[in-house]
């Protein structure tokens, strides 16, 4: 991901002096992934370092003088928004480097800048349908399920997809589910290598490690699997929750919820009933 800055400084910026990025915890760092470029930065160049335990990304050395109150526009490719919806704060600091009187140089500080912020916003996840793939609509009943959707982001090879659902239902043991079907416009396989585990307790179906390609935003959507047993009720139940969740940041990307009819599911009909004695002596 691609984020862009501006920062206009206080104080002039020397030759040899460089700045800091301070990335919060929120935002991960690909750091193989890192390109960046300035506007006005005055002969900055190389390429910047990154320290995961002080979360600093340092920009190498400015060749030519800066000059106060000039606006720095720089962009930084290599970031994974944060996995929630909180602000994130960014700070911003530069240096100058400077002999000191004993030898050698030391690292002057000139202008720090808080307050550079990054929100997360929850994308939207449409689901188009959700039913019983052979029809059983018998509550209590163990069935397979067919979940129809399309995200309004694209959904990357490293995203999983994630089906919760409401109190009503009841989730096998947690075990490796099976994926009965999956299909889509683009017409891809999944991978051999796909993962599809069951959270019994929190109802909690993920299908993950599955696709060989990014699947574009507006793809419809369409995965079958088990281990699902119907609402024991014939009242009506609680939304089902599809979200698309980047295994990275373990953040949600697209979310979208389904709520199937009152009256969906329905009792069997008992067509024979008879009752025999163990004993059929008097009294």
């Amino acid at each position: 991901m691609r984020y862009n800055f501006s920062v206009t400084i206080k104080n002039p910026i020397p030759v040899g002096g460089y700045f800091y990025l301070k990335v919060p915890e929120a935002v991960k760092v690909t750091f193989a992934n890192i390109t960046w470029a300035c506007t006005f930065c005055n002969g900055l160049t190389g390429t910047p370092t990154w320290d995961s335990v002080t979360r600093l990304m340092k920009f190498s050395i400015f060749t030519s003088y800066t000059y106060a109150n000039q606006r720095l526009d720089f962009w930084v490719n290599g970031f994974v928004n944060p996995g929630t919806t909180t602000p994130a704060e960014f700070q911003w600091s530069s240096f100058a480097v400077v002999p000191l009187a004993a030898g050698g140089t030391g690292d002057f500080p000139i202008d720090e800048l808080k307050g550079l912020t990054v929100t997360a916003t929850l994308g939207e996840l449409t689901v188009t349908d959700i039913y019983p793939t052979d029809n059983n609509f018998i509550y209590g009943r163990p069935t397979n399920y067919t979940i129809a959707f399309y995200a309004n982001h694209d959904i990357l090879t490293d995203y999983d997809i994630k089906i919760t659902f409401p109190e009503e239902y009841y989730i096998k043991e947690n075990r490796a589910c099976i994926v009965g079907s999956w299909d889509s416009d683009l017409k891809e396989p999944i991978k051999y290598e796909a993962s599809c585990l069951t959270e019994k307790d929190k109802r909690i179906i993920t299908f993950g490690n599955f696709l060989t390609t990014m699947v574009p935003k507006q793809t419809n959507l369409n995965l079958t699997i088990d281990s699902i047993v119907n609402p024991g009720t014939l009242d009506g139940t609680g939304e089902i929750l599809v979200q698309t969740v980047n295994r990275v940041s373990a953040g949600v990307v697209d979310s979208g919820s389904y709520t199937l009819a009152d009256a969906y599911f329905k009792a069997t009909n008992i067509t024979e009933f008879y009752v025999e004695p163990k004993d059929t002596g008097v009294g």
